[in-house]
């Protein structure tokens, strides 16, 4: 991979993250700011929203191809694909 190739890659990698941690923000203010606490199935449907968008931000941040050397790349397109699924889910 050229070197030009890796920074978009990079770059592309932290924008959905930066995207992923927006939507979970954006859960987490509707669940304390417009009261969807008090709605039981709900209020927990958007902690959880907002709990798995941190998680795949930080993985995504992460650097999982040399945490993971052998499934590093595999890895990575399960964290993206299933980032992308929980944005359009907002």
């Amino acid at each position: 991979m050229t070197e030009r190739a890796h920074r978009t890659h990079q770059a592309c990698r932290y924008l959905g993250a930066a995207t992923l941690l927006g939507v979970g923000i954006d859960h987490i203010q509707q669940y304390f700011g417009a009261s969807y606490s008090v709605i039981p199935t709900i209020g927990t449907l958007f902690v959880l929203n907002f709990a798995s968008a941190v998680l795949l931000a930080a993985g995504l941040i992460a650097p999982v191809e040399r945490l993971f050397p052998r499934a590093g790349k595999a890895m990575l397109g399960v964290l993206a694909a299933s980032g992308i699924s929980v944005a359009i889910g907002h």
